[in-house]
This record gives structure tokens, C-alpha cells and sequence, in this order.
């Protein structure tokens, strides 16, 4: 089954496993447990996400030049860091998370450095087809894997919606909405895609961990209540919204703490996100710095010194982002 019918939705409103790889492609992809309770309507926001980033990309190439030049520069940086490190008889291998469609990731020049390459996303018939750009000998290095990063997302909005949609009032409602807001552990839900890693590049994955989960849950709330502002009374919006808070955060934390447990003694990570989305507006805080850096600190030494800061303009005039770039390697190398 080629990459693109991972979307495919099951009878149960489900995502459907793959049966079997297409005998003429050059990589291997799998999907992982972690994607298989994916909700259709979480899969559809999903594919619309990343299709409108991909017409932005398009539209307004020339702004995100400077983006992408710094992206590519930072990973290969602390990959080439990562392999000056390693025994010339150990295996070279590097884990890339949330691929997407490699907008940012510099995938040919990673295919040549590394003996073998791990690329996931959720969405991986994006992956597919720009690994397909590839030659067939640099192909043959990749693994693809169909994984939810969060490892919580089917759970959670499973629960939602099922919470929500047995709601009976708005008080209920409430309660419900709290409940399922706070009820959600992180602890060690990042999926597991093995230790042996000389290299591990998370390229603006933190930040969206919490997007599926949150818009699930708006979707479900303005369903219910035949709202495109949903609202719950002030003391349960409140509570809901700390819960929330905690969610992204957990999701945050695990995230980073994970990273740690995919590398190799002396390996490193490239770890860059979006702190803060900027509109003329106002200021979307996705990351909180502060608590990140203070995970990171707990976990990592900083193996290229201070981080690295850019402005990535993605609209000209209407949205821009600081990011983020740290190279780290763990306490325990």
C-alpha cells in the first residue's frame, strides 16, 4: 500500500493500517500503534493544516528564504557535529521527526551523511513524495513511519468526543469539558522508535503538539453548543483553560525528555521551535521559553553553546515567527 493510503479511513471512522508496501518503492514505511486510533475528523484537520502550509510555502517563497537557509544550516551543523563524534565503525543513523513535507529539512544532504535515515510523520504520504525526489540508492537508506508524536491524540479526542457528546446541559457540558481537560497523563506517551540514534532532528515539533488535540476539542464544543464561539460559564473556563495550559506544557516536556531516550551515548539533537507567533495584532505565545529552557537545562548540555534566534517572516506584512534553534546533547553521554 503506497505511503498516501495511510490516510485512509476504516469503516469505524478510524485510521486504516497498511496491509503491505508497494514492491516498486526504494524505502520502507510502517505505521505505528500511536496512529492507529486517529479519529477521521483529526486526520482531515490534519491534511488541511498541512496542505494550506504547503500553498503558503509556495506563494511566499521568496520571504522564507532566510528560513529555510538557517533551518537546513542548523541541522546539518549539529548532524555533522553528531557524526565527528561517533566510532568510524558504528552505524550512522538518524532519527527526523514530524518530516512533514521537508520544507525545512535538509533530507538530500541527511540521505548522504547518514547510513540510514528514520523519517516520521503523521501525514506521511507528504514524507513520501519528497523522498520519492530522492535517487533510488539514497531512497534505500530511508525508513517512513506513520506515528502521532503526542502519543496522546487518539485517546484524547476519543474521550472528547464521547464526553461531549453525552453531555445533557451546560453545567454538564462543563463538568465533562474539565474532566477530560484534566484527566490526560503525558508521562512516556511519546512513541518509542528505538535508542540507537546518532542524530535526532526536531524541526518545529513542539509547538504543534497540542494543535490537533485543541482544535478537536473547539470543533466538538462549537458542535454541541451551535457555536462558532463556544463558551462555558466562567469558573469551568477557567479551570478548563489551566488544564489545557498543563496539557500543552506535559506535551512539551515529554517531548524534549524523549529525545534524550533516542540517542546513542555522545550522540545529539537538533531541537528547534516557534516561541511566539506574531500577527500585527497581537502575540500568540506556543512555546513558554521559560519552562522549556528549564527542561532543557534539567536534561541537556547546550553542545553548540546559546541557542540560535531568527525571525521567519511566513506572511509578509501579516504573520511572522521567532524561532529557536539549540543543539543538545544528554546529561548522561
Amino acid at each position: 500500500m503506497p505511503p498516501e493510503q495511510f490516510s485512509g479511513i476504516g469503516g469505524n471512522g478510524r485510521l486504516r493500517q497498511p496491509i503491505s508496501p508497494l514492491s516498486n518503492e526504494h524505502f520502507n514505511y510502517f505505521m505505528h500503534p500511536s496512529a492507529s486510533g486517529i479519529l477521521e475528523a483529526v486526520f482531515t484537520n490534519l491534511v488541511q493544516i498541512n496542505d494550506g502550509i504547503i500553498r503558503t510555502n509556495e506563494r511566499h517563497k521568496r520571504s522564507h528564504m532566510e528560513h529555510l537557509v538557517n533551518s537546513r544550516r542548523e541541522i546539518i551543523t549539529t548532524a555533522d557535529l553528531a557524526i565527528s563524534r561517533t566510532r568510524f565503525d558504528k552505524p550512522k543513523k538518524a532519527l527526523i521527526l514530524g518530516a512533514g513535507s521537508c520544507f525545512d529539512i535538509p533530507l538530500e544532504g541527511l540521505a548522504e551523511r547518514f547510513d540510514e535515515l528514520t523519517l516520521v510523520d503523521l501525514d506521511p504520504g507528504k514524507t513520501a513524495r519528497a523522498i520519492r525526489n530522492l535517487s533510488p540508492s539514497l531512497q534505500q537508506k530511508i525508513h517512513l513511519i506513520g506515528a502521532d508524536l503526542s502519543g496522546i491524540t487518539g485517546s484524547f479526542t476519543s474521550d472528547v468526543q464521547r464526553e461531549v457528546s453525552h453531555a445533557l446541559s451546560l453545567e454538564d457540558l462543563s463538568r465533562r469539558v474539565v474532566e477530560v481537560t484534566g484527566s490526560v497523563n503525558t508521562i512516556g506517551k511519546s512513541p518509542d522508535f528505538g535508542d540507537d540514534y546518532t542524530f535526532v532532528c526536531s524541526q518545529l515539533v513542539m509547538s504543534q503538539l497540542f494543535l490537533l488535540p485543541n482544535n478537536f476539542l473547539l470543533r466538538a464544543m462549537r458542535e454541541k453548543l451551535n457555536t462558532d464561539d463556544p463558551k462555558l460559564p466562567t469558573d469551568p473556563a477557567r479551570r478548563a483553560r489551566a488544564n489545557l495550559l498543563a496539557l500543552k506544557n506535559g506535551l512539551q516536556e515529554e517531548h524534549i525528555t524523549s529525545l534524550a531516550r533516542a540517542v546513542t551515548p555522545g550522540g545529539l539533537i537538533h531541537l528547534a521551535d516557534t516561541p511566539i507567533d506574531r500577527t500585527p495584532e497581537r502575540e500568540l505565545e506556543l512555546v513558554d521559553m521559560d519552562f522549556v529552557n528549564g527542561v532543557i537545562d534539567q536534561h541537556y548540555i547546550r553542545a553548540r553553546g546559546t541557542p540560535i534566534l531568527w525571525r521567519w517572516t511566513l506572511i509578509p506584512g501579516k504573520k511572522e515567527f521567532d524561532v529557536v534553534s539549540n543543539a543538545l546533547q544528554p546529561k548522561a553521554s
